[in-house]
């Protein structure tokens, strides 16, 4: 009877140590495929210390299975973008509570697992952690926590366009953190506003309340929340085809979530990129951005995100017209985006894939995809109606039953009182108005003069700069010429002077011939002023070029002549010719394209 328990203790044992070691040699194989996806985007060392205090924290919960320790891995893996071990996480802090802190942090914890679930695109299952929470934080009576939950809520209810429940309960929680002076919440509820109203096509309005949020975080120094708003302004000004200043809030953006390792912001802001390129016509920089978006947003398995991400994708495609690949990136979108019924973003994909078909001759199928589009723009048209008769028929119920009071106690006191206060508030409103829009045009001008003082201080310094640099160029160029006379006039000597002589100056000659300025070509890479990036390029689309190719790139980019070049060299003008006929054909360019300005413009 002992054998067989004994044997099956073994094996046993056995799974239990091989799961353990499947385990660790997976979550080394997401580190490395991570790494490999975005290292040329976030310093890797940096992601490597966020590892080393998941792991410092994944020790410390094996000798103690504590909240706190949760708590922290769950954050780190938010941050770096792996929702499904953060959520695993958050579950084990549920598990790990004390039982005299029970109910409050328990409520705390639903909150952020109902985060992530709308990170990921699960709205139903967020909206049920969020009103679990709420019914906690109701019975204890907590009034800041109830109106953060509801702030949750309101979240949900705008990724599911439920825009008016949403702006309700965003307006209510604003009023009462104003009034307790939480700056903190007053930022971020602006914010949400402010995008409700982004996504209903105001923009205008939306970009003030962003201005309002980043003045607040501004002054509270939180970059981390400045990163989102310039993602969030950079979209409006998208919407409002400002397209170079939305560039300029999302790499603002971009430097500061590097910095916070915010790796869903960041390959948000990636995405939307690619998309502004998309509207500028550079498709090939928008493919770059868009697929180093999609490699990151799948590796998060941000599902919601990814069929964004190839909805921009197959559109770039289709102005490549690469119209397979465009139709399989639109296809996986249609898919991702009815499975989660995301409306809006299927009706753009049936739309898309309708026209994709279209070009490809395939008119049933071109057909099919417009019966679709339509089917949603009638199902969005009629929730949208849907919803704003529940709102208006809501109203009415709730004001009657006011008004009805009303009437009944004609008490003219209250009539009068309420009078008073409103025109009170009619004759403040204008001035306090007129006091904020001095203070914020005040604000405007002084950043728009110190925007301007730098830009003639940058441009007076690139001038003495390419003044410098021109000066170096000519001091070379100089040299080497000074070099060349000098064995001249050696050879007019030599022939002059006796056989012992002569072996003695022609050494002297040949030293001078074949002798090279050792930190000749750094300084010509100095001269080029951004060398570097220069050179990365070439290395990047040509790794065929020698040496010496490059180095000729590096003089032909500063506009040289042949003999100047020459001279430089020590080379004929002929063996130069030559060298610049065999880079054509490495860089493949045709006779009719300038080999001077192909470099300049790379």
């Amino acid at each position: 009877m002992r054998r067989p328990i004994l044997f099956l203790y073994c094996w046993v044992l056995f799974f239990f140590y091989a799961f353990s070691a499947y385990s660790t040699v997976a979550d080394d194989t997401l580190k490395i495929r991570f790494y490999s996806k975005i290292e040329d985007i976030i310093p890797k060392d940096e992601i490597q210390k966020v590892y080393a205090q998941i792991e410092h924290n994944k020790q410390q919960l094996q000798l103690d299975s504590s909240l706190k320790h949760h708590q922290e891995i769950a954050s780190l893996y938010k941050n770096i973008g792996n929702l499904d071990k953060s959520l695993k996480h958050l579950y084990g802090a549920l598990e790990a509570i004390p039982p005299s802190r029970k109910d409050h942090k328990k409520a705390e914890i639903l909150n952020k697992i109902g985060i992530i679930y709308r990170l990921q695109g699960l709205y139903p299952k967020a909206r049920e952690n969020h009103q679990k929470a709420l019914e906690i934080f109701q019975k204890k009576g907590e009034d800041s926590k109830i109106h953060e939950t509801r702030y949750y809520i309101a979240l949900v209810k705008r990724e599911l366009g439920e825009f008016d429940v949403a702006l309700q309960i965003f307006y209510k929680s604003l009023n009462w953190f104003e009034q307790k002076g939480y700056d903190k919440m007053t930022a971020r509820i602006l914010n949400s506003i402010a995008n409700v109203y982004r996504i209903m096509g105001d923009n205008s309005r939306g970009l003030k309340l962003y201005e309002e949020s980043l003045d607040l975080y501004r002054d509270m120094k939180d970059t981390v929340h400045i990163a989102m708003l310039m993602n969030n302004m950079g979209i409006a000004l998208k919407n409002e085809k400002q397209f170079n200043r939305a560039l300029e809030c999302y790499f603002k953006g971009l430097e500061m979530d590097k910095r916070h390792l915010q790796v869903l912001r960041l390959s948000r802001k990636l995405n939307n990129i690619g998309y502004i390129y998309i509207q500028l016509g550079n498709y090939e920089a928008a493919l770059k951005y868009l697929n180093k978006s999609l490699s990151i947003k799948e590796l998060m398995n941000s599902e919601v995100d990814i069929a964004l991400t190839r909805y921009n994708l197959g559109v770039c495609y289709t102005h490549l017209r690469e119209y397979d690949t465009a139709l399989n990136h639109m296809l996986k979108a249609y898919t991702t985006s009815r499975e989660l019924k995301n409306l809006t973003l299927a009706r753009s994909c049936a739309e898309k894939l309708s026209q994709l078909y279209y070009r490809k001759d395939e008119f049933q199928e071109a057909y099919n995809y417009m019966l679709v589009a339509n089917r949603y723009r009638d199902s969005l048209f009629n929730i949208t109606l849907g919803m704003r008769m529940d709102m208006i028929e809501s109203r009415y119920q709730s004001d009657q039953p006011l008004e009805k009071s009303f009437l009944e106690r004609g008490n003219k006191t209250r009539y009068l009182y309420v009078g008073f206060i409103i025109l009170l508030f009619v004759i403040t409103l204008p001035a306090v108005f007129i006091v904020l829009q001095k203070k914020r045009l005040s604000i405007s001008h002084n950043r728009q003069d110190q925007l301007r003082t730098e830009k003639y201080r940058l441009q007076e310094a690139l001038e003495s700069t390419k003044k410098r640099l021109h000066s170096n160029n000519l001091r070379l160029l100089s040299k080497n010429q000074l070099l060349k006379d000098l064995q001249n006039k050696l050879k007019d000597i030599k022939g002059n002077l006796q056989t012992s002589q002569k072996a003695g100056v022609q050494n002297l000659i040949n030293e001078l011939n074949t002798g090279t300025d050792e930190h000749l070509y750094h300084k010509i890479e100095i001269l080029n002023g951004d060398s570097q990036q220069f050179f990365h390029k070439l290395n990047e689309n040509y790794p065929e070029l020698t040496p010496n190719e490059r180095k000729l790139c590096a003089l032909l980019k500063l506009n040289l002549s042949t003999k100047e070049i020459s001279d430089i060299t020590k080379q004929s003008p002929q063996s130069i010719l030559m060298a610049r006929s065999r880079l054509r054909k490495k860089l493949r360019i045709d006779r009719k394209t300038n080999l001077t300005n192909f470099l300049m413009d790379l």
